[in-house]
């Protein structure tokens, strides 16, 4: 029998989205000889990052996809899954208030660690029918979880409640990153400038899928309020989603469109950040922002949005927070207003002593995952 202690992570998808690309950052970094990850998902077709998990040691499983309609089959799926692999001490569900029910799962087929995983603080219409059933579904998550964890206090206290976080009873486990990564490099600037053809461009970026909460409508209008100040300026669009093609008729709508770049899912993103002069993140929803932690990191001035990004996210000065309720053309305002011909450095160092240095924090999780055998 294996020494390794195999953990099932249960999400949607392993697509390049952040709580996947944070999974993957712990997964790579770890010591697989002993902790191995194995992935149960209800996204149907092949992932992005399902050839590398291979690759590392994991496995992926797939159970009928969660809706209204199909609770039942996919309860029944987990059950059954669990029942014919008893090799799984801990079940590491990323679902939100979800994980209530592969947890209670879990639970009743007597696995003795289940943890449950807060990415994101969802701020909807709390009389909504999907802001309802969260709310239902918190209480009996904390009473199935045996841990909970969360990528920062405000994603905590939103899932598991203030007097749950007061109590101490949410680990923080940070979304990591391999910080030489994403240092900064002149060359590489230099290099994919010239391959983008943006030379003597300003160059906005942003990251994120294409979706309400990351509100790249609202980012266009300030592009748009930018552009009149700037003329050379370009915006780089990374990430793809369901409201792609509405943005891009937007800018085209507006007259910026030959200005916005939409470059989809990239597997290069250290190597774009090192290409841009300022990053933009007026996202609506957001349990940290670990592309705010990628961007800083390479150096840029990044501005995002006040009283919705946590506080986490600002490992540097380079991170200013902005009211969405300020107009675009305020926003644009505000970053005009910053001095970008300052030498440009990289802020690993920054970011390491805020704890979002990949090696470190794997060390930790992968030593909580083999205490949790015991």
């Amino acid at each position: 029998m294996s020494d390794t202690v195999r953990v099932l992570h249960i999400l949607h998808s392993m697509n390049r989205g952040g709580a996947e690309t944070m999974l993957m950052n712990y997964y790579r970094n770890m010591d697989r000889t002993k902790v191995q990850f194995d992935f149960l998902l209800t996204f149907e077709g092949k992932s992005d990052y399902e050839d590398e998990i291979y690759a590392l040691g994991g496995k992926v499983f797939h159970v009928t996809p969660l809706t209204a309609k199909t609770i039942g089959a996919y309860c029944r799926d987990i059950e059954q899954f669990l029942k014919e692999h008893p090799e799984y001490a801990i079940v590491h569900s990323h679902t939100s208030s979800k994980s209530a029910l592969p947890l209670w799962i879990a639970k009743k087929c007597g696995v003795p660690v289940r943890i449950s995983h807060s990415h994101n603080m969802i701020l909807e219409n709390p009389f909504s029918p999907k802001e309802i059933i969260r709310k239902i579904l918190k209480k009996p998550l904390r009473k199935v979880s045996t841990h909970n964890f969360a990528c920062s206090k405000d994603a905590a206290v939103w899932l598991y409640g203030e007097d749950c976080w007061n109590q101490g009873e949410v680990n923080i486990m940070k979304n990591a990153i391999d910080l030489d990564r994403f240092a900064f490099c002149k060359e590489t600037r230099r290099k994919i400038r010239a391959e983008l053809g943006l030379e003597d461009s300003f160059v906005v970026g942003h990251i994120g899928r294409f979706d309400r909460p990351k509100n790249q409508g609202f980012l266009v209008k300030i592009f748009a309020e930018l552009k009149k100040q700037k003329p050379d300026a370009v915006l780089l669009l990374i990430g793809d989603g369901e409201l792609r093609e509405e943005v891009h008729q937007q800018a085209e709508q507006m007259g910026i469109g030959d200005s916005v770049h939409f470059l989809g899912v990239r597997n290069d993103v250290p190597e774009l950040l090192q290409a841009m002069d300022t990053f933009v993140f007026p996202s609506q929803s957001e349990g940290l922002g670990i592309v705010l932690i990628e961007a800083q990191t390479a150096g840029l001035h990044c501005f995002t949005s006040k009283n919705v990004v946590p506080k986490e996210a600002e490992v540097s000065e380079l991170l200013q927070f902005i009211s969405l309720d300020e107009s675009a053309e305020e926003w644009a305002k505000r970053i005009m207003q910053t001095d970008f011909s300052e030498e440009r450095v990289s802020r690993a160092k920054e970011a390491a002593s805020h704890g979002y240095d990949i090696k470190t924090s794997a060390k930790e999780i992968e030593t909580f995952y083999l205490a949790c055998r015991k």
